[in-house]
């Protein structure tokens, strides 16, 4: 097994992590680190977004590529020093100890600071700033997270700010991002039993984001993601593959990327159960995805149904996140109509979903 961080190319975060000075911030080597962070930190290497994380008592500095690109010298000579010494915006240290005490804020269309030495002074931004929990409940780090507000006026500063637009294409909004990983965090820890059930399911649900992240990430100029890629990427993690214990059936359709996003963490908890409870627990166990696009005054909507099969024992989970997400989230933040139901040889998903930018196709 290769030793996590792995393998990245030159002149990245992932690949500049080894020569960060940690024990200078209290941490040991990377590979040592907890494994929430390790996840927190997969989580931003994949985010085109500008991000940071700032972790423990001394404020251990992790940042990603885009946010080198925005505001420093493109060398990472800041990784493994304290965040305490970074370059802040007015009011922005207010919202990192806020964090620190459990509550999110954000910070709008201020200058953030660069690094010394650069071209540019200041950069004009909205700053989100979110607590990450540890397994006891306490506050470990922050999340911190910049999107671009204004338009270059200094020499040399148009093409760094041009880059920074570009990556920022394959979000829908910063905002729903640090939504979706401050609801992962909260509602995990409030619906899991204990400490271990709560760091393998928040790890798994993270994971699941970073891998939707990533595709939108590289989308660029692309107007979604295709479903059945969201679909076949999270049921590839366990292994079921289009044409063996899964079928895939249904027009070429793009997703909206807020769309995909909460889509694939709704296909990560069913393919997360089928693995404990269902179709994906037994030999002869099937899956059978199938969509359509239906218009309905002049709106078209996504109507998807998830069946598994050969499950002669079906056992429900506790109704936990999971059942959460599908019943409630997915209505309240997309307007789907949504129904969930045990059938007596495998579980049934109904997905009901208006597609308000239209089916996206090439």
């Amino acid at each position: 097994m290769v030793e996590w961080p792995g393998i990245s190319s030159a002149d990245t975060m992932m690949s500049s992590l080894s020569r960060g000075a940690w024990s200078d911030v209290g941490l040991p080597d990377p590979h040592r680190w907890p494994s929430r962070l390790q996840a927190m930190v997969d989580l931003i290497a994949a985010s085109p977004q500008p991000m940071a994380i700032l972790w423990g008592d001394r404020r251990a500095r992790i940042h990603n590529d885009a946010y080198e690109t925005m505001f420093c010298e493109g060398m990472f000579a800041q990784l493994g020093t304290s965040g305490r010494a970074m370059p802040l915006a007015p009011g922005e240290s207010l919202l990192h100890e806020l964090a620190f005490n459990g509550t999110a804020s954000s910070l709008h269309d201020v200058l953030r600071p660069c690094e010394p030495g650069l071209i540019r002074d200041a950069i004009p931004v909205d700053i989100t700033c979110s607590p990450l929990p540890d397994e006891a409940g306490g506050i470990t780090g922050v999340l911190l997270a910049f999107l671009f507000r204004g338009h270059a006026d200094k020499p040399g500063e148009e093409n760094i700010l041009a880059q920074s637009r570009a990556r920022q294409e394959g979000l829908h909004s910063l905002r729903n991002a640090l939504g979706v990983v401050r609801m992962i965090i909260r509602r995990t820890m409030s619906a899991s039993l204990n400490r271990e059930t709560a760091l393998m399911h928040m790890e798994g649900r993270i994971d699941a984001f970073s891998r939707i992240q990533m595709a939108i990430g590289t989308a660029a100029g692309a107007r979604g993601i295709y479903l059945a890629d969201v679909i076949g990427d999270e049921l590839a993690v366990h292994l079921a593959r289009d044409g063996e214990a899964l079928v895939l059936a249904g027009p070429e359709l793009e997703l909206s990327f807020k769309t995909a996003e909460m889509l694939a963490l709704a296909f990560h908890e069913l393919a997360t159960n089928a693995v404990k409870y269902g179709a994906l627990s037994v030999e002869d166990g099937k899956i059978s995805v199938t969509w359509a696009v239906q218009r309905r005054s002049r709106v078209p909507w996504l109507i998807l149904d998830w069946k598994e099969s050969g499950v002669f024992s079906v056992r429900k989970g506790q109704g936990g996140f999971g059942t959460e997400l599908l019943l409630l989230l997915l209505p309240d933040e997309l307007g789907a109509v949504t129904d969930l139901d045990f059938q007596s040889d495998g579980l049934e998903f109904h997905l009901e979903l208006p597609l308000q930018g239209g089916p996206f196709r090439p």
